[in-house]
């Protein structure tokens, strides 16, 4: 009885000494907005948009999703810049982002396939409000690459099944 006691004991010590130090990492955190970004990691699923009209979509992503490649490459809104809306926030890029993010949209015009949801991974970090862009993948590449992976995966099962 003894030692169960003890086991318990110390059970509870290591999980107060747990919980003191998840509470004083979370002192230290910025601010709220900021801890739930770096928390989700360096990358990001959202919908690409121009600073003007970006702040008014991240209230509404259906919204966002219908927001156009030609509308984000207008002059008065690609002047602004770009970011990302995700979790009903607009998260502004870097001018590194900006640049990839305008290069992006360019060549989806000129293919002219696609008119509008323009869903992407962004993969970064967070320097205040700013997103550091290293990179921009469009959600439909991500998902081919997937697919495939996907197949690949089941050809192989099916060749071990074979044998």
């Amino acid at each position: 009885m003894k030692r169960f006691a003890l086991v318990i004991a110390a059970a509870m010590a290591v999980s107060i000494a747990f919980a003191q130090e998840k509470m004083e990492s979370k002192k230290e955190m910025p601010g709220k907005k900021e801890a739930k970004m770096e928390m989700k990691g360096t990358a990001w699923h959202g919908y690409l948009a121009d600073m003007m009209c970006g702040k008014r979509l991240a209230k509404d992503e259906k919204k966002a999703a219908k927001h156009t490649v030609a509308c984000a490459l207008e002059e008065a809104c690609a002047e602004t810049g770009f970011g990302l809306v995700y979790e009903n926030a607009f998260h502004k890029f870097d001018e590194k982002g900006d640049k990839m993010a305008k290069e992006w949209l360019d060549k989806v015009q000129a293919d002219g396939k696609q008119k509008d949801n323009l869903m992407v991974t962004v993969s970064g970090k967070m320097e205040g409000d700013m997103m550091m862009v290293a990179s921009i993948t469009p959600m439909a590449m991500m998902m081919d690459k997937m697919e495939k992976k996907g197949d690949a995966t089941m050809e192989k099962k099916e060749e071990t099944k074979k044998n």
